[in-house]
């Protein structure tokens, strides 16, 4: 197509010929990054709740792993694989640690459980972070636990 300065024809204003690109094939997928998006999303079904709720516990997964563990390391920066792995992925694939397989898989299974447009049960999913962050700090409650941004003195206010 034209660029700023470009005549409609693809001439350059000087009179010689620009060549165009040639246009880019379509991404595999239609809503979201396809790391942390929603296996319906990268299919490009039409966004629900459940959707939401599947992309944060993919985003959630790859922030406590620091990587998209549920992909190969030599297929992660391929969008393509890093679907199909995310399509077929099993608790043991989506951390390294087995506590938060157990929770993040959790909240995978129930936002694929949901009929389309179904709300997700917050109150399950907050319990199924809380249950996890107690077995993981042997009991600790989240609101009486220092996070490392506060420990760091970050100057963050938490939801006190």
């Amino acid at each position: 197509g034209a660029g700023a300065g470009d005549s409609p024809t693809g001439d350059s204003p000087a009179g010689g010929s620009i060549a165009s690109p040639p246009p880019l094939a379509p991404p595999p997928f239609t809503h979201g990054t396809p790391t942390y998006s929603s296996v319906r999303a990268d299919a490009g079904a039409k966004a629900t709740y459940a959707d939401d709720l599947e992309s944060v516990a993919w985003t959630c997964a790859y922030l406590r792993a620091g990587t998209p563990c549920w992909a190969r390391p030599e297929d992660r920066g391929r969008i393509d694989a890093v679907v199909s792995a995310k399509a077929t992925a099993t608790e043991a694939d989506v951390a390294t640690d087995p506590i938060d397989a157990a929770w993040i898989w959790a909240l995978i299974a129930h936002a694929r459980s949901l009929r389309f447009g179904e709300r997700f049960d917050l109150g399950y999913c907050r319990g199924v972070v809380r249950d996890a962050f107690a077995e993981e700090t042997g009991g600790a409650s989240m609101r009486e636990t220092p996070f490392d941004w506060e420990e760091a003195g970050a100057g963050f206010v938490g939801w006190r």
